[in-house]
């Protein structure tokens, strides 16, 4: 009798090692595809907004830089509606703010001297950054853009803003379940899964580099960006706005569907076992 009962036993043992390196490498891939997912997700809403600013660039006050005419054009249209909740506003080649859809917008940095705009005065690729401090409700993501006149000679940038709310109201859209979403920028900072403030050094700056070098995969039993132990996470890069996306679970879920199958696999065995 004792020898059947090591024999089950270890049985048992394998059984339940088995399952649960399936179910780890089952929840890898699966959260490695839905941080992709969630990555692709928010870059679309990006491109988005992107395209109505350089839409409106491309308008007859904007081609003849005529400050009197956007500041009158951006002061009456619904920006809300078009997805920019923080207002918009442009500057002129000197980087002075000549029109605004709001005079007491919450955008109360000085935009000429920030990273995104002084990137697209530069190169006049489109720029994403992430702005924070105490003057601000909420941080704001910054689109900024290039307007140029009809020779296609740069005269200016528009700067969309939009509080972080709007990208919170994404998060059932992406179809993430019980997994939990974080957004990182490139300084190290939260931006959704916990309070926006400089990541961790020793709970998440050692996954959070490894993972900024990859760009995209899974890691099994790590430290997630908020600090949380033992958590199986898939990650990826949004080139676009230099975010990584991870989307994660604890590894206690993982066992609790491995326990599920083994007692599935021992119901039929013991089914299946001649009386």
């Amino acid at each position: 009798m004792i020898p059947v009962i090591v024999l089950l036993g270890g049985l048992t043992a394998e059984m339940a090692r088995r399952d649960y390196r399936a179910a780890s490498r089952d929840a890898a891939h699966e959260l490695e595809a839905s941080a992709a997912s969630a990555a692709r997700g928010l870059d679309r809403f990006l491109h988005d907004r992107f395209e109505m600013l350089n839409t409106l660039a491309l308008g007859p006050s904007f081609l003849d830089a005529n400050t009197a005419a956007i500041d009158r054009q951006l002061n009456d249209m619904d920006v809300g509606a078009r997805g920019f909740n923080g207002g918009i506003r442009w500057l002129d080649r000197d980087g002075v703010v000549r029109g605004a859809s709001d005079a007491n917008a919450q955008l109360n940095v000085s935009l000429a001297r920030l990273q995104a705009v002084a990137a697209v005065r530069a190169t006049r690729i489109p720029s994403v950054q992430i702005v924070y401090g105490p003057r601000l409700d909420d941080p704001m993501v910054l689109i900024a853009v290039a307007t140029s006149d009809a020779d296609g000679v740069l005269n200016g940038v528009m700067v969309g803003a939009m509080r972080l709310d709007q990208l919170r109201q994404l998060l059932p859209a992406l179809n993430l379940r019980a997994a939990t979403l974080t957004i990182a920028d490139a300084q190290d900072h939260l931006l959704m899964g916990g309070e926006v403030s400089v990541l961790d050094p020793v709970a998440a700056a050692a996954p959070y580099r490894a993972m900024l070098a990859s760009r995209s995969g899974s890691y099994e039993s790590a430290t997630d960006l908020r600090g949380t132990r033992d958590s199986t996470l898939g990650y990826a890069w949004i080139p676009r706005a230099r975010w990584l996306v991870t989307v994660s679970e604890p590894r206690s879920t993982m066992m609790a569907t491995a326990l599920r199958t083994l007692t599935v696999e021992w119901a039929c065995l013991l089914y299946t076992s001649p009386s």
